[in-house]
């Protein structure tokens, strides 16, 4: 039996074209050799928790400050520094330099109190001037980990 080419043409042309279209939607439906189709269902993970970074500790001056103007840092969730002397009579500004709101906030009453409230994030600055010696201890009532120490000496 012999093809002629108006044999060719009619049936080889056309099932290499059906065997080609076969091919192409077995490899865009991942073929047959796949062992499960069924949708498996997936679970979001759950959200965690974040804490606050844990504070750098920094020790007191071994002199007291002589200037009558101090500046703390509230940066990373801490401040900076985190203990510090100064003489009475000096102001101390801090700023918040988050982008979190923090506070200011006095331990005790005794010997002085003081509270900033929330400061705005970034660039708040709250002013204290201590005119009373003693040992203040403070911290951010929004991050309560935060915590420092201000010791007033007699000028």
């Amino acid at each position: 039996m012999f093809f002629t080419k108006s044999m060719t043409r009619r049936f080889l042309a056309p099932g290499i074209l059906v065997v080609f279209a076969v091919l192409l939607v077995l490899a865009g439906c991942g073929g047959a050799a796949s062992a499960n189709n069924n949708p498996t269902a997936t679970t979001p993970p759950a959200p965690t928790a974040t804490t606050a970074p844990a504070p750098t500790a920094t020790t007191a001056a071994a002199t007291p400050v002589n200037s009558t103007q101090v500046a703390i840092a509230i940066q990373n969730f801490s401040f900076n520094p985190q203990t510090i002397t100064i003489k009475t009579g000096t102001t101390v500004t801090w700023t918040d330099k988050d982008t979190t709101p923090h506070t200011v906030t006095s331990d005790s009453g005794a010997p002085a109190s003081f509270n900033s409230g929330p400061l705005a994030a970034p660039g708040g600055t709250f002013k204290f001037t201590f005119t009373q010696a003693g040992t203040y201890t403070y911290h951010c009532m929004i991050h309560p980990s935060m915590t420092a120490t201000i010791v007033v000496v007699a000028s």
